[in-house]
């Protein structure tokens, strides 16, 4: 089981404070809203600098990643999915 977890890479989107504990286990990528109610700041620094971990922030954005303006919620589906893109490629290398 250790050895298939040392090969997975997991995506997290959007997590919750739970989840924190399994995520400084994991490989992987962690997308989040600097705005969300639900994982803040003190989560986000409970696994900011784990190298083994991507960690992007989207700026004012809520648990739904999405901010005021829906321009702007769409913009950032765009950077979003270059970051699936980036996870998927990185994943499958």
């Amino acid at each position: 089981e250790l050895e298939i977890q040392k090969k997975t890479s997991h995506l997290y989107i959007t997590p919750l404070p739970e989840a924190v504990p399994l995520i400084q286990r994991s490989r992987g990528t962690v997308i989040y809203g600097g705005s969300d109610p639900l994982f803040g700041e003190e989560h986000s620094g409970e696994i900011s600098g784990l190298n083994h971990l991507k960690v992007y922030r989207i700026d004012d954005a809520n648990h739904s990643l999405e901010v005021g303006s829906v321009n702007e919620s769409l913009a950032i589906l765009l950077v979003i999915i270059n970051f699936y893109h980036e996870f998927f490629r990185d994943a499958l290398n």
